[in-house]
């Protein structure tokens, strides 16, 4: 047992041995000026203060400290040699998603069936259709993976016709010419507006969003 312990004990002051020599004067100047460009709770900033410590304080308090091994330090700073991202997670890592492509489905549909569906109702669904128990975080992540965002459509008339609109911007100087005995006005700011009763809802980001509503003057300035 006692050879054991001293075995141990030589084998840690070696890899401490190594682990000082890697983190030389360079190392060290460039780890503290990281930490003054990056995010100080980040991952990386963690780790970089790691490595910094170790320099100050040695490495036996910092791995106490940090919780880690000797090894384990020594990977970090070989890390930040190759390169600072390498300090932060890969791709891939940490836990996985719990909605799969069936719940991605259900949700368009029901994003299509009704835009303005909360996120709360969302995961409501997901548990009683399909037995799901996840949390509104989660679902928001894959709106975003599935480009939603969750914003104001513009108003439209209800009665609104898109295609006669274009085909009245087209000949509008026909329409004119035809009635000369007439006058046409287009209004600007002569408060007449719409009084929708429209809220956000889930749509394609970067589109023109657009839903009808029932739309009336709510104020009129006479002249």
């Amino acid at each position: 047992m006692l050879q054991y312990t001293i075995l141990k004990q030589y084998i840690n002051g070696s890899n401490m041995g190594i682990i000082q020599r890697c983190i030389t004067d360079e190392v060290y100047k460039s780890c503290c000026e990281q930490l003054n460009n990056i995010n100080k709770f980040s991952r990386a900033a963690i780790r970089l203060r790691a490595i910094a410590s170790a320099k100050e304080h040695g490495i036996a308090i910092v791995a106490k400290v940090f919780n880690i091994t000797c090894n384990t330090l020594r990977t970090w700073v070989k890390n930040y040699k190759q390169d600072v991202t390498n300090l932060e997670y890969k791709p891939g890592r940490g836990r996985k998603s719990k909605l799969q492509d069936c719940h991605k489905q259900s949700i368009l549909e029901w994003v299509s069936e009704d835009c303005a569906i909360t996120l709360a109702r969302i995961v409501t669904k997901l548990f009683d259709e399909h037995g799901l128990k996840t949390s509104k975080s989660a679902v928001h992540r894959m709106m975003s993976e599935l480009s939603l965002s969750y914003i104001t459509p513009r108003p439209l008339h209800y009665k609104q016709d898109k295609e006669t609109m274009e085909e009245f911007k087209k000949n509008l100087k026909t329409h004119m010419a035809s009635n000369k005995d007439k006058a046409f006005y287009f209004f600007d700011e002569s408060r007449f507006g719409t009084n929708s009763n429209l809220g956000f809802g889930w749509f394609k980001t970067g589109s023109r969003t657009e839903s009808k509503s029932k739309a009336w003057i709510s104020k009129f300035l006479s002249l």
